[in-house]
């Protein structure tokens, strides 16, 4: 709908406006959307124009690109992409279709739009309560054992290889690794795609953490659709925001949530990560069933809870299955490393520290 108010804007006037604002400046990193090329047209009317975004870089300093063009016309960064990307990056990765920094790449970065960024931290500023990481440790049943073991010596012969964690039957070893580790996995067949179900490990970590919290609303992120089938299976009555749930629904179980009145909510992260208000219920618990390759979306999740006007501590729990790429994922994000190499590298740190 905005698209379209934008497209008759174009064709009439600002009635004065000089000030342009825009919120999840992220939302607009992809020079390559509709939604950027829409609002890069309307720039020259506004005379002052301010940005917000509590994670500027989610993917890499690429993402930065349009954010800051958006402040200074292409003043700091380049006049566009490909010049940005001639400056600051070489072609690498996977059959070199990656854009990797070249050495001092972010030191230049940094310099050069310094003058144009304002960074204020909510725990400088507001007297927050505290936020914990729990760990919650589970072990594969023997039987998934086996089978994760040799999805993961394929996935390593592959990245061996060559072979990208986000691309090609790497890509899809690493995902199937993942969806083990979570209970899990899809098999492509002639009629379709059919879920088999491998253990509840997890589902019964999640359950005994809820169990632990004596009625107190649980947020369970959660990836797979394979995921959420399972804890149907455990919660039948269980409230879910995911891709397919309607906006107005969506606000109203936040409602809900922030009323008290919603016992366990399963959430998809990618359907509610930016612009959500969870804060002022009893709801301060977050449990990953599954997490995520996105530090962006990882931040963005956990606070809908953690912000201003959360009533108390607030607990991020981690399931993770032990001796998988769980382990690894979990290590790259509390580094807050979102390169395809500090993955690689979480990887190899978790397998060799379980041979």
């Amino acid at each position: 709908p905005w698209l379209s108010k934008i497209s008759s804007m174009q064709s009439g006037t600002f009635a004065g406006f000089t000030a342009l604002i825009v919120d999840e400046s992220t939302q607009f990193k992809s020079h390559k959307s509709r939604r950027w090329k829409s609002l890069r047209s309307l720039l020259p009317h506004f005379a002052k124009r301010v940005i917000l975004t509590g994670t500027p870089a989610p993917n890499s300093y690429l993402d930065l690109y349009t954010q800051m063009f958006i402040l200074d016309g292409g003043k700091a960064l380049g006049p566009n992409i490909t010049r940005f990307r001639n400056r600051y990056f070489y072609r690498g990765g996977f059959m070199g279709r990656e854009f990797l920094p070249i050495e001092l790449a972010g030191t230049q970065i940094e310099k050069a739009i310094a003058p144009l960024v304002l960074r204020m931290s909510a725990g400088d500023h507001l007297d927050m309560p505290p936020i914990t990481t729990n760990t919650v440790s589970v072990t594969l049943p023997p039987a998934a054992r086996k089978q994760y073991k040799q999805l993961e010596r394929e996935l390593f012969a592959d990245l061996d290889d060559g072979g990208s964690v986000f691309a090609g039957t790497a890509g899809a070893k690493y995902h199937a690794c993942r969806q083990v580790a979570n209970g899990g996995a899809y098999e492509a067949t002639d009629s379709g795609r059919i879920t088999h179900e491998i253990h509840t490990a997890k589902i019964d970590a999640v359950a005994e953490l809820d169990a632990e919290l004596h009625g107190k609303p649980l947020l369970i992120a959660y990836q797979f659709n394979h995921d959420l089938c399972r804890l149907h299976e455990r919660w039948p009555k269980i409230v879910t925001i995911n891709g397919q749930t309607k906006p107005a629904e969506s606000a109203s179980i936040v409602d809900q949530w922030n009323a008290g009145t919603i016992q366990r909510l399963a959430v998809q992260p990618q359907a509610l990560s930016h612009g959500v208000n969870m804060q002022y219920g009893p709801g301060r618990d977050i449990a990953w069933l599954g997490l995520t390759d996105s530090l962006e979306t990882y931040e963005q999740l956990n606070r809908r809870i953690y912000r201003q006007g959360v009533g108390g501590q607030v607990r991020i729990h981690h399931i993770l299955t032990r001796g998988t790429v769980d382990q690894a994922m979990a290590r790259r994000l509390v580094a807050k490393d979102k390169t395809q190499q500090g993955l690689l590298a979480a990887l190899a740190a978790n397998r060799n520290s379980n041979r």
